[in-house]
C-alpha cells in the first residue's frame, strides 16, 4: 500500500486514505512506530473490534 505523494515526507499515503474515506466504519492498526508511515495496515471494522495494543513486525524470509 506504497501511495505516496511526489516529494512528500511519507505522511500522506493516498490509497490508504482513500480506503478509509470510502470505508468509515474501519479503523487501521499496525501503522507504524515512531510516526513511520506504515505501507502493510490492518484494517478492521471498529463497531467489531477494539484496538487494545498495536506494535511493529515483519515476516522474516526463510533462505535456504
Amino acid at each position: 500500500m506504497e501511495s505516496f505523494r511526489r516529494g512528500d515526507d511519507g505522511s500522506v499515503n493516498l490509497a490508504r486514505d482513500d480506503l478509509l474515506a470510502v470505508m468509515p466504519d474501519f479503523a487501521m492498526a499496525a501503522t507504524g512506530t515512531g510516526g513511520t508511515s506504515s505501507t502493510q495496515p490492518i484494517f478492521y471494522r471498529s463497531a467489531r473490534l477494539r484496538l487494545l495494543d498495536q506494535g511493529w513486525f515483519f515476516f522474516p524470509t526463510r533462505r535456504t
